[in-house]
């Protein structure tokens, strides 16, 4: 199908709710599941309203649905632990570098208790 106003191919799709926010689903209408590449109309979760934006046109019998980036509880919980990990390399780096800063004092104190005349 042509898209009214720009004019390019538009996907073959449907609208999909059940007990869950309504999604578009790319493909026939027919499946009877909406595959792992829809899209959320709504702010997914369990307590949000399942209600999606729409514009309807009565001549053109068009059903226009804007579609809204949301982030999801799986992408928050991806940046922290993304976060999560750098803080934990930043620290395994800073233990480290403690580390090798306390050897090296300590053979420093053992080449001053050391007596230089002794072979």
């Amino acid at each position: 199908m042509e898209c009214p106003y720009c004019k390019k191919e538009m996907r073959e799709g449907f609208l999909y709710a059940s007990q869950s926010a309504p999604v578009w689903c790319p493909g026939p209408a027919n499946e009877p599941f909406p595959p792992d590449s829809s899209m959320n109309l709504t702010e997914p979760g369990l307590f949000t309203e399942k209600r999606a934006e729409s514009w309807y046109c009565q001549d053109c019998k068009i059903l226009i649905t804007p579609v809204r980036e949301y982030e999801t509880n799986w992408d928050r919980m991806k940046d922290k632990w993304k976060s999560f990990t750098e803080k934990l390399a930043k620290d395994r780096e800073e233990r480290a570098e403690e580390h090798r800063e306390q050897l090296q004092e300590k053979a420093r104190n053992k080449r001053r208790k050391s007596d230089p005349w002794e072979g």
